[in-house]
């Protein structure tokens, strides 16, 4: 069981570009860009990819925490919920959308 984890957000470190102050600031305003760039196909296939690896390590329930914002809107849930129905026959996904503030 995986109880706490946030598939919208998977392997997007690569994406992002370097947080060069260190600073939290910089550090949002970086996951802000990310998320202006997201897709729901992006997030589903990255999210379909960390299910199928959770899976080979004998993991057969996640729960999945999504961002809603004024950012990313309802592109990061509508790719999770499609990589719900990717992978259904290999693990129970529930989804836990989350309201989230944002500048």
């Amino acid at each position: 069981v995986e109880p706490h984890i946030h598939r919208d957000k998977v392997l997007t470190a690569e994406r992002m570009r370097t947080n060069r102050s260190g600073t939290l600031g910089e550090a949002i305003e970086i996951l802000w860009e990310s998320k202006r760039q997201l897709t729901p196909q992006t997030v589903t296939e990255a999210a379909v990819a960390m299910i199928e690896s959770a899976v080979m390590h004998g993991v057969t329930r996640i729960r999945t925490h999504v961002d809603i914002d004024g950012i990313g809107g309802l592109r990061p849930l509508r790719g999770v919920v499609a990589a719900r129905e990717r992978c259904r026959h290999l693990v129970d996904l529930p989804i836990v959308a989350e309201a989230r503030a944002a500048a």
